[in-house]
């Protein structure tokens, strides 16, 4: 259970909306009644509260924020998915593809291919397919004039990545995918039926997942292609990592240990020595599970070498029945996905 959450976004709950209290006078004396009504307000989940902050309040636009692991890249080649930075987004080609069109305030025509040449679109650029996920942040802050310019670029893309992710509604997962030749952004729908980590990724008030296709393997070695039939259902990966609760099962009383050069150490790209420690996850069993959520169980399959384990979603039938007939989910303590690099503890990395 969190009990910190960021301001702009709402957990669903239950309230009163009225009581209405009933006497009757009779020939047995009075008798009194009492009729409540409850109403339901929904959740407002980060993604929509920060698209909304982002459009009625720029004053509070921060691309500080954008660094958080709110990204899910999606491989075209072999359907492996990957917690990543929305910064990691930014500068991907269907990302950039969408600013063609943007009026930079500086761009200047020049005959022959090269077409508009703008400097606050080179920089902006730079900074977005840095290897360095600070460098926009940095230049936002050391260049205030450039601040409305660059938050109304941003705009145009989280306006666009916020129609992909999970949707609850109809059980479907959408990721952008824009080429050069495309007029207008375009997205691939994948069903929850079609990868077991699908509804992993659902929105809440504390994470959110905007989901890119990008034409690479993440890792695997395959060759990339995307003329194979039924590629988009064939079995995949998502990396990701969980933070530990060590007061709940399986990890109650697990310690940690001073990372190493251990080549498992590594995770979306970042070496684990940014963290001075680690778990020691080998009292770790097959079987065992791990509660990430009301509804959310994942069971491990197998540690990967000293440092990672292979999970899969856990069906939990009880909680499946209990949602389909409309009954709230009980909110319970649990283990999370990590996903806000500012939040968390920076002295024990999560497990991968």
């Amino acid at each position: 259970m969190r009990r910190m959450d960021y301001i702009v976004a709402d957990s669903a709950y239950r309230f009163i909306d009225a009581r209405q209290i009933g006497v009757v006078a009779g020939s047995h004396g009075l008798t009194v009644g009492m009729n409540v009504i409850y109403k339901d307000k929904k959740e407002t989940p980060l993604k929509h509260s920060l698209l909304d902050r982002w459009v009625y309040e720029p004053h509070t636009r921060n691309p500080r924020e954008l660094e958080n692991f709110w990204g899910i890249a999606v491989s075209l080649c072999t359907m492996n998915a990957r917690r990543v930075r929305i910064i990691d987004l930014l500068g991907v080609e269907s990302v950039t593809n969408l600013l063609k069109a943007f009026a930079w305030s500086d761009q200047v025509w020049e005959p022959g291919e090269a077409g508009f040449r703008s400097k606050m679109r080179d920089r902006y650029l730079k900074a977005v397919q840095s290897p360095n996920p600070y460098e926009l942040g940095d230049m936002w802050e050391r260049n205030p004039s450039w601040r409305e310019e660059f938050g109304k670029v941003l705009l145009v893309c989280l306006r666009i990545l916020s129609k992909t992710g999970y949707d609850p509604h109809r059980d479907e997962f959408h990721i952008l995918w824009t080429l050069p030749q495309f007029h207008g952004p375009r997205r691939v729908t994948l069903k929850a039926r079609d990868q077991s980590w699908i509804r992993f990724l659902r929105d809440t008030t504390g994470s959110m997942a905007m989901a890119v296709i990008i034409e690479d393997s993440l890792g695997q070695k395959s060759v990339c292609g995307n003329d194979r039939q039924h590629w988009f259902k064939s079995s995949s990966l998502l990396e990701t990592s969980i933070c530990v609760n060590s007061q709940l099962k399986p990890f109650q009383g697990m310690k940690t240990k001073p990372v190493d050069l251990d080549p498992y150490q590594w995770i979306w790209g970042n070496h684990c020595t940014l963290w001075p420690r680690i778990w020691e996850i080998s009292r770790i069993k097959d079987g065992d599970l791990i509660w990430t959520g009301a509804q959310t169980r994942l069971e491990v399959l197998r540690r990967i070498g000293r440092w990672a384990l292979l999970l899969q979603w856990d069906v939990i039938k009880r909680d499946k029945i209990r949602q389909m007939i409309g009954m709230k989910l009980t909110e319970r303590i649990s283990h999370w996905e990590y996903t806000n690099e500012e939040e968390e503890d920076w002295e024990i990395r999560p497990i991968p």
